[in-house]
């Protein structure tokens, strides 16, 4: 983990919310993992906006990072309007990483919304060891489907599901899901909203599969100090900074 001045080597408009953003940082690139994210400051020397953007990391090469980032309010806005050549002021690696140990199980994906960002790299890194990988992608409507074709270019078989039906199956990524077929040796790697993740949580424990859980949670300083982003578990409060933001399902509760 370490603070660094980055100078941004692209940014791409991918949708009308989001946006891939590159970083020129070899030194963290080299220590970034699947699942893992950064504190990136809109603006340098200044107080305005005074607080880091937490970002999971999308993608790396040995000298970029890319994140996937929605635009939401002020911070996220001044991200989006950056240009090539411009610098700004990250913290990172933080956080854990998804386990993917030898796998032979068929590993399905599941996003919920802008939750796509944090497992894009995780699918790189499964297919690379020849996994079978299936992404489940869910959003309101067709519109905020993003990064679908990136997956595919992965060999990774998709699915889509979206509230209005205007792709895919018609309702939430966790009744799609339910609806899947499912290999008989399956584990799950899911990135979204809380009650999403709860819902996953709860059908792991019901139906006695392996799931790896990425929480969204606002984390102010991402080193523990502020503890503002705590997660109940089983056993208390842990941290999305530093606990997570990984958890196992048999953790959640």
């Amino acid at each position: 983990m370490k603070i660094e001045k980055v100078i941004i080597s692209f940014n791409k408009k991918v949708s009308d919310e989001y946006f891939l953003l590159g970083l020129e940082s070899p030194s963290i690139a080299s220590h970034v993992r699947a699942g893992q994210f950064l504190l990136v400051q809109a603006e340098v020397d200044t107080t305005n906006p005074l607080l880091k953007i937490p970002l999971a990391i999308y993608d790396k090469t040995p000298k970029d990072i890319t994140v996937l980032c929605r635009i939401r309010g002020q911070k996220t806005n001044l991200l989006s309007q950056k240009t090539k050549g411009q610098s700004i002021e990250i913290l990172g690696p933080l956080g854990n990483s998804f386990d993917s140990y030898p796998l032979t199980k068929t590993a399905i994906l599941v996003a919920g919304g802008c939750g796509i960002a944090s497992l894009y790299l995780l699918a790189k890194k499964l297919r690379e060891k020849n996994v079978s990988v299936l992404l489940l992608s869910g959003a309101r409507c067709k519109d905020e489907l993003i990064e679908i074709e990136r997956f595919e270019a992965l060999k990774c078989k998709v699915s889509c599901a979206t509230d209005d039906g205007s792709q895919g199956f018609r309702g939430d990524v966790v009744e799609l899901f339910l609806k899947t077929k499912k290999h008989s040796n399956f584990r799950v790697y899911a990135a979204g909203p809380e009650a999403m993740l709860r819902r996953i949580a709860t059908l792991a424990t019901t139906q006695s599969f392996d799931a790896q859980l990425s929480f969204e949670s606002y984390m102010a300083c991402g080193i523990g100090v502020c503890r503002g982003c705590a997660v109940k578990v089983s056993t208390g409060y842990q941290l999305c900074c530093q606990q997570g933001p990984i958890f196992q399902a048999n953790e959640i509760i």
